[in-house]
């Protein structure tokens, strides 16, 4: 089976959100059902592209599942300090309904075979020339010397008690 989209960002429309758990093992995730509206080049203009619907989901297993969506909810403007206002229905609930957000395709082996994994695409802050000249100085060294092997840390050295003393 061959995948629809390619690796990139795309825009998309939110259909319906919620909670839910897996069928393998009962993990529970947030998943958003999108329907793709368009593919965003390098410079983010709108490229046409299949419209065809997926999911997202962040499962939600431990602290880092649950802090991951917190990071992505924050891309989207969203701040929930508990995560059934995120259930649709549910008292002070947020509505994602109709919003376009900002998706990500990762394409990835699974079970044998490539597939989509869908995300919400997070910003990412670049460095100034400034910064970037920081890095050359404190990093320039290990370029300019490209054929020489980086030297591993001095590691400890650590007896064998076991073997009897030469």
């Amino acid at each position: 089976m061959s995948t629809t989209y390619v690796e990139g960002r795309y825009l998309a429309k939110v259909l319906d959100h919620g909670f839910g758990k897996s069928e393998s093992k009962g993990t529970p995730f947030f998943f958003c059902q999108i329907k793709v509206l368009a593919r965003l080049d390098a410079d983010g203009q709108q490229q046409p592209c299949p419209q065809y619907e997926r999911s997202y989901r962040q499962y939600l297993a431990n602290d880092t599942g649950v802090n991951i969506l917190r990071r992505g909810l924050r891309v989207l403007g969203v701040e929930v300090t508990d995560l059934r206002q995120l259930e649709r229905g549910a008292p002070n609930a947020i509505n994602l309904v109709g919003h376009q957000i900002e998706v990500v395709c990762e394409l990835e082996p699974y079970d044998g075979k490539v597939v989509e994994r869908w995300g919400i695409a997070r910003a990412q802050e670049r460095l100034d020339l400034d910064a970037v000249r920081a890095l050359q100085d404190q990093f320039g060294h290990l370029l300019r010397d490209g054929n020489t092997p980086a030297k591993p840390a001095n590691a400890p050295t650590i007896s064998n008690d076991k073997d009897p003393p030469s």
